[in-house]
């Protein structure tokens, strides 16, 4: 779940972007990318309601702050699981760029 503060969005004049993340949200239709079930808000928010992703992003995978069986996994199985995240992220990417949207927001 994903809450944005409507105090924050008027701040930082940001309506625009959270409309525009819902409607596309709404539209993919991909393994590789997170669903978007329900958006509502209230007086205070607005909330996207999205797929349950188990186990964090990339980065808590691979620099983890604890320990747990993923980032073992991956500690032990480094070239493979590189080749399967980089894999997993070129289809999403993929995906979006059909769709003719362009994501600018990568980070390593």
């Amino acid at each position: 779940m994903k809450q944005i503060s409507k105090k924050l969005i008027i701040k930082q004049n940001i309506s625009d972007l959270v409309l525009r993340e819902r409607k596309l949200m709404t539209r993919m239709k991909n393994n590789f990318i997170v669903k978007l079930f329900y958006a509502f808000q209230d007086k205070y928010n607005c909330t996207f309601v999205m797929e349950y992703a188990p186990g964090g992003d990339v980065c808590q995978m691979i620099y983890p702050k604890t320990l747990n069986s993923l980032s073992i996994f991956y500690r032990e199985n480094k070239d493979d699981c590189s080749k399967f995240i980089l894999a997993c992220v070129i289809l999403g990417l993929e995906c979006l760029h059909t769709h003719d949207i362009h994501y600018r927001d990568l980070k390593p």
